[in-house]
Parts: structure tokens; sequence; C-alpha cells
């Protein structure tokens, strides 16, 4: 693991870039003092933003994580009515869609990356990256306390891939592996041996939750 101290020059760099990120997602609720708080005082970003931060490629999406269950269904109350929709007035030119693991918000201009606020939570960042299916986006950062974790900086910079095996959705996994290698980086033929022969071993999938799992952003469940 490489862990560096935030006072060096490029951490900071990294870190202003994350505290700009997610006052854009703020943006999104100007005017909604429920709602800014809830995401200023209990909730973190974590994964390949940071990781595209520090590559200095484009950003497209920034996943926001909630602390706990309580967080996440007071979020959900101010956001939501009971039918599903959207009852609060969100800013200019932002889109919202819910889809089967977040709530999603998308600028129409695409001036702004997509912010997805997700259905999963833990009171551990920590714990909540060891979900994570690939070692690169093993990252978060935290608003309350100003603190960037970034887990594997030398794998990063290295572009290379090393895979979390022993907890992964080897469907979605395997694809994004592939995504991943297009784009150059790196890969232990071994890791690659082990997603192929995860995937021989999958029983056949017969229903819709099944398929749910297999696809919910290449993590194993947390919590919902």
């Amino acid at each position: 693991m490489t862990q560096l101290l935030l006072s060096e020059p490029f951490l900071d760099q990294i870190q202003t870039e994350m505290q700009a990120r997610f006052k854009i997602a703020l943006s999104i609720f100007e005017g909604n003092f429920v709602l800014q708080n809830i995401l200023k005082m209990r909730s973190y970003i974590a994964g390949g933003a940071i990781r595209s931060s520090i590559l200095d490629e484009k950003i497209n999406d920034v996943d926001v994580f909630l602390f706990n269950r309580e967080a996440l269904e007071h979020l959900s109350t101010e956001l939501i009515d009971d039918e599903g929709n959207l009852k609060v007035k969100i800013g200019t030119g932002w889109l919202f869609k819910r889809t089967i693991n977040s709530y999603t918000f998308e600028h129409e201009k695409n001036i702004f990356p997509k912010v997805q606020i997700i259905h999963k939570h833990t009171n551990m960042p920590s714990l909540m990256i060891r979900q994570f299916d690939l070692r690169c986006n093993m990252n978060y950062y935290i608003p309350s306390s100003d603190y960037l974790h970034v887990e594997a900086l030398d794998e990063i910079l290295g572009k290379r891939l090393h895979v979390n095996i022993n907890n992964c959705a080897v469907v979605n996994t395997f694809y994004r592996f592939h995504k991943f290698a297009a784009k150059g980086w790196k890969y232990d033929e071994k890791e690659l041996a082990s997603l192929v022969i995860l995937l021989s071993k999958l029983y056949p999938i017969e229903s819709r939750d099944e398929v749910q799992d297999q696809l919910l952003m290449g993590m194993s469940e947390v919590e919902f």
C-alpha cells in the first residue's frame, strides 16, 4: 500500500481537485440546506474519480457514498417522493435519473462529470473500498475532514492493473478488466486466467436479482 502525506504537493493538487468536485455535487442542491448538510457531514467520494485525477484524465463520474443507513434514508426521504420521483428543485442544467444502484445527476451540456449518489453505505470508507474490484479505484476523499486516501499510488501512476480477485462480481469485472487493458494498462496474465476460471464456474443466471448482483459496480454487496 502506498500512502503519501497530504503536505506533498502532488497529493495536495488531487485533494484540491476533489474539493472542487464535491462543491459541484453540492451545487446540484443549491438552496436546499438539508440535502447539502447531509452530503457535507455524512458522505465521501470514492473510486475512479480520484484515479482519473491522479492521471490527469477526464473524470466521467463522481461516486458519492453515505456513511450509514440513517444518512442514506434521510437523504432519500428529502430527495424522493413515495412514487420514486424527484421532489426537490435541482440546479439549472442538471437532469435526474434513478438507477438500480444510485441517484444519478447528469449535466445536459456535459459541462460537469456525472454525479452518482450510490445506494451503498458503511461508516468506514476503508472497508467500503475493500469491496471494490480493482485496486486502482480503492481511494476516497472525506469532505467533512478534508482527508484524502490513495491506496495504490505507484500502481495508478504505472497503470498496473490488479484485481481484488476474492471479492469481485466476475462478469462486470471481466468486462472492466478488458476496458482498462485496451487503454494500455498492464496486467498479470495469472489474474486474467483467474477471472476466466471464475467465469467458467458461474452457475446459470436465472433471475433479475442475480444479474443485478453481477452488474452492480463491479463490487460485492456491502449493504443496501
